[in-house]
């Protein structure tokens, strides 16, 4: 999404969460892929552009077998928006487009979250971002942001969704432009009539070709149940993730990819704020949190201030930030008397633990845990999975919401987070003229031969001006 311009009559959103429980939904749990294709009203299209971006999924099957993946945790939340606002289901698909479903992501053009949104843009549209917390990567701040200026473009470009999309993708004045050349020029005004920049000349296409390549690929997508995936609980104070995992018997890297927009280790002082969890851990985290013996959810030490002392240098003794300390001891600036108390928030866990917060995601050859799909073979038992994985059968059926009493049977697929792995950050590049895989290879720092392995590209295959590579960063 592109940097905006102010909208007239367009009022920024709310900063109030919504919560997936006040979220009418009216469908039975069924699959969610099947309702999506079965609702579709834009992508019933026919171009030599949309068949193009067709084959290119259909050459590259591991795009959509990884995005369903990440998109198990929010898309119901997204379709449900969606359908409140009674947009085209094929809206649910377009972050998929935009980042594989995946909060973390973070592009070239340092736009960021499910929706790909500019800082510049989160800002216009009303999106938190400091140093505790992004909007842009929280998934109901960023949907609720993206869905109202989507609706915003589409009243301006008189319910054309083509128009809404190419305007999301590439900012409304530079289609504004495109239209008015050809008015200019008494050409027709339409989409596909457009001189626009070739990044949006694929986007809407690819949207659409996604759509159409869905409906012939229902039957290898893993089900996803058309009910809420997680549940908001509201808090007083802050919290440490590690207890949020501990309390609710989740992972705590799912709790991070649950709650993306929170950067720390822990959630932010003096703001009233929630935490998302899934909705099978509302009842064991609100049980175990009634029985939490401390009254704070943070772990503290105590620090008296003594001469010489400043917040950097305290800072440094406790191993955290300057802005950590003042926020929760509500100092407005850095003045310090001599014989005052500081608290000093403490985390329950080494560093690593926390492997998704800024701080740790940030260092150089940072490691953290990665979400896989195994497939049951025959002969499999949750015991030879836990032990292959080196993960405990306990957090094996958490993460897969089993029972000792369910049967494992070939075929069907397991979540696991395995043993963390050096971080690779993944970013989209449009191929252009004159490039090479030595050339992006020496642009990104990356070997050819993962280039051609994120990409499944065969040896001697050339590549297109326009096409578009998926490279992993290290962050």
């Amino acid at each position: 999404m592109q940097a905006l311009k102010p909208l007239t009559s367009y009022s920024a959103p709310s900063n109030t969460l919504i919560t997936p429980s006040s979220v009418p939904t009216q469908l039975p749990p069924e699959n969610l892929w099947q309702t999506i294709t079965t609702q579709y009203s834009i992508s019933q299209q026919q171009h030599p552009r949309i068949q193009q971006e067709l084959l290119w999924l259909q050459q590259h099957p591991t795009f959509l077998s990884t995005t369903q993946y990440n998109a198990q945790l929010y898309m119901q939340y997204v379709y449900a928006e969606i359908q409140k606002r009674q947009f085209p289901s094929e809206l649910t698909l377009l972050p998929i487009i935009e980042s594989t479903y995946n909060p973390f992501a973070y592009s070239s053009g340092k736009a960021s979250g499910l929706w790909q949104i500019m800082s510049a843009t989160g800002k216009e549209l009303g999106l938190t971002q400091n140093w505790w917390f992004d909007g842009r990567r929280d998934i109901q701040h960023s949907t609720q942001a993206a869905l109202r200026y989507l609706g915003q473009l589409n009243k301006r470009y008189k319910g054309d969704w083509l128009l809404t999309l190419a305007a999301y993708n590439a900012g409304y004045g530079t289609v504004n432009r495109a239209i008015h050349r050809n008015k200019k020029q008494h050409r027709p005004t339409d989409f596909w009539s457009l001189d626009l920049p070739k990044e949006t000349q694929r986007y809407v296409p690819k949207l659409l070709a996604l759509a159409k390549h869905l409906q012939n690929t229902l039957k290898h997508m893993t089900p996803i149940n058309n009910e809420p995936f997680f549940t908001e609980i509201p808090l007083d104070q802050p919290i440490d993730f590690a207890l949020a995992s501990s309390l609710s018997n989740e992972h705590i890297d799912l709790l991070y990819h649950l709650n993306a927009g929170h950067k720390r280790w822990l959630t932010a002082f003096n703001t009233p704020h929630s935490i998302l969890l899934p909705v099978r851990a509302r009842k064991t985290f609100m049980t175990e949190l009634a029985k939490h013996k401390k009254p704070d959810l943070v772990t503290f030490k105590r620090h008296i201030i003594q001469r010489g002392d400043t917040l950097s240098s305290i800072a440094s003794k406790y191993q955290t930030h300057v802005q950590m300390i003042q926020a929760s001891n509500s100092l407005p600036n850095a003045r310090l008397r001599i014989n005052q108390t500081l608290r000093i928030p403490i985390p329950n866990q080494p560093p690593n633990f926390y492997a998704l917060s800024d701080n740790e995601r940030h260092k150089p050859g940072a490691k953290q845990a990665r979400r896989m799909i195994y497939t049951i073979r025959s002969g499999d038992s949750l015991w030879k999975i836990a032990r292959r994985h080196q993960v405990n059968v306990k957090s094996l059926l958490a993460w897969n919401n089993l029972h000792n009493t369910h049967l494992i049977k070939p075929g069907r697929k397991l979540v696991i987070w395995p043993a963390r792995l050096k971080h690779r950050q993944p970013v989209d590049y449009t191929v252009r003229k004159g490039d090479s895989l030595a050339r992006i290879s020496k642009k990104f720092r990356v070997p050819i031969t993962s280039l051609r392995r994120w990409n499944t590209l065969r040896k001697g295959k050339t590549l297109y001006p326009g096409q578009q590579l998926r490279v992993y960063l290290k962050i």
